[in-house]
């Protein structure tokens, strides 16, 4: 997926690539400054239950 923002000069693109095993890389191309990439895992968020005794 790739997103080009009309909203900001800076950011030039933001790219978002995914695995089928959660593995993900997002690319961000600036304007103004050098290329950089984040990468990592995507799991599912954590829900905490409500039903913890209260302290």
């Amino acid at each position: 997926m790739t997103i080009r923002p009309k909203d900001t000069k800076d950011a030039q693109s933001l790219t978002l690539s995914v695995g089928e095993k959660g593995y993900a890389v997002l690319n961000v191309t600036s304007n103004y400054r050098q290329a950089i990439a984040f990468n990592g895992f995507i799991s599912e968020p954590v829900v905490k239950s409500n039903n913890a005794p209260a302290k």
